[in-house]
């Protein structure tokens, strides 16, 4: 028995339409097989394919793009695309979009309908086999090392592109992210649409950050994939005026990316959750490193002393949802973010850079009772929560936390610290330096971190 006899039982078995006409079309098969033969069957469909091709390529070059797109895409890939219906239909319109993986033109062609002309680095039309594909599609390439002029003829050919009705996307970052985050806007798409006036797409991709084709761990390709097919996400923004600037553009990506997350929180694991997980599978692995002494903490490290934080924190805080940190970008902040995510409650950083009237209504918006703090700080940048509220130390030492934390082998180790900042240990601490042996039987430091205090706005 052939494959094809084997497919034609199989269809045999359903009764909708669609089985039905499939079932005809193997049934013809099935006679032209007995006829001539499999061999020849596949070479005549070989050909017929062959021919689809050329035809495609030579009067819809933009289908066969499409074509040559959808395998690996869909392959990599499960793509979710929302707002395509804000795209207009006809006329000349420019997508704006960030840049996260060297597969981002072939998803943005893939997520709507029309025909687009990519603003694409130059040195990607000179790589063999996508060289064809690049020029099918039409795309404007543009190189910063060929100076000045070759990036005003790229802009001026992006704006003939616009001013026939064409549909064109430039990835206004630049560049392909390195980090995961957004990188700063070009304002070269501002100059396109002086010349030709047309209204503005902003397109984010959401998600695409790990993909084999991104650069998360240094590496292109050369990884294995998270996920097979990788779930990604594609959003279109209501179309913006053409005196549109990079910041807006760049404003209303970050709002779709919010938008996404908002979309998928319902399939997502929590941030803490999410941390727990990977802390409990790689214990050892580098977590967070502290810019100013140089200290690595590990995933155990961070994961133990959230979870006594957050048993110490629980009691005082109560039913509170959402607390405040003031404190800045360090180890100590974020082992509070993952302490108050562990109680579920909702952190508000408090940015110590603003004005202390922003700050103050910052806490009146979010009824903020309770702010999480050290006092080392303070001393340098008071926290003013205005005449509603008044400032009083909690009974929580923030040493206990932000202490040592190298030091978890000893498990009666924050238990003292507990009881120092607590004044509850009689017992004198040792001098600075000094060096004491845990009972884990490895040698560590027995310094205190600054003392810090719990603040309370009543």
């Amino acid at each position: 028995m052939t494959l094809l006899e084997i497919i034609a039982g199989f269809l045999s078995l359903t009764r909708s339409a669609a089985a039905s006409r499939i079932n005809g079309a193997f049934g013809v098969l099935l006679f032209a097989e007995s006829q001539w033969g499999t061999v020849s069957i596949l070479l005549l469909l070989l050909l017929g394919l062959a021919a689809v091709g050329i035809g495609l390529m030579v009067w819809r070059p933009d289908r066969f793009v499409r074509l040559a797109a959808w395998i690996p895409v869909h392959l990599f890939y499960r793509v979710r695309v929302y707002g395509a219906e804000v795209i207009p239909a006809q006329g000349p319109v420019l997508f704006v979009c960030n840049h996260v993986s060297y597969i981002d033109a072939f998803l943005v062609f893939l997520a709507q309908k029309r025909p687009i002309r990519f603003v694409m680095w130059a040195p990607y039309l000179r790589l063999p086999g996508l060289r064809i594909l690049l020029r099918l599609a039409q795309v404007i390439p543009i190189d910063a090392s060929s100076g000045p002029r070759a990036i005003v003829q790229s802009l001026r050919l992006a704006g003939e592109a616009l001013a026939k009705g064409d549909a064109v996307c430039i990835f206004a970052e630049g560049g392909i992210t390195r980090t995961g985050f957004m990188l700063p806007f070009h304002r070269g798409f501002e100059q396109i649409l002086k010349r030709t006036p047309a209204n503005v797409v902003p397109i984010c991709l959401d998600h695409v950050w790990g993909s084999i084709f991104s650069f998360r761990g240094g590496k292109v390709l050369w990884k294995w994939p998270q996920k097979l097919p990788y779930p990604v996400r594609i959003a279109f923004g209501q179309p913006m005026p053409p005196t549109v600037t990079a910041v807006e553009v760049r404003q209303a990506i970050q709002k779709l990316s919010a938008d996404c997350s908002i979309a998928a929180a319902s399939k997502r694991r929590p941030v803490h959750r999410q941390f727990i997980r990977m802390a409990a599978r790689h214990p050892f692995r580098t977590c967070v490193i502290d810019s100013n002494t140089k200290k690595v903490f590990r995933c155990g490290e961070v994961l133990a002393a959230a979870m006594i934080l957050a048993k110490k924190l629980r009691p005082l805080l109560g039913d509170t949802p959402m607390v405040g940190i003031w404190l800045p970008p360090s180890p100590g902040g974020a082992f509070a973010n993952i302490a108050l995510a562990i109680l579920g409650k909702v952190s508000v950083n408090l940015n110590y850079t603003s004005s202390p009237e922003g700050v103050r209504s910052a806490i009146k918006q979010c009824g903020i009772r309770h702010v999480l703090t050290a006092r080392l700080f303070t001393a340098k940048m008071k926290l003013d929560p205005g005449p509603v509220a008044g400032l009083r130390s909690g009974p929580l030492g923030v040493a206990a936390w932000q202490a040592h934390v190298g030091g978890f082998g000893d498990r009666h180790f924050f238990q003292r610290q507990h009881r120092r900042a607590e004044g509850r240990d009689a017992q004198p601490s040792k001098p600075r330096g000094e060096r004491g042996i845990g009972n884990s039987g490895h040698r560590r430091r027995t310094e205190r971190s600054p003392a810090g205090y719990l603040a309370a706005l009543s």
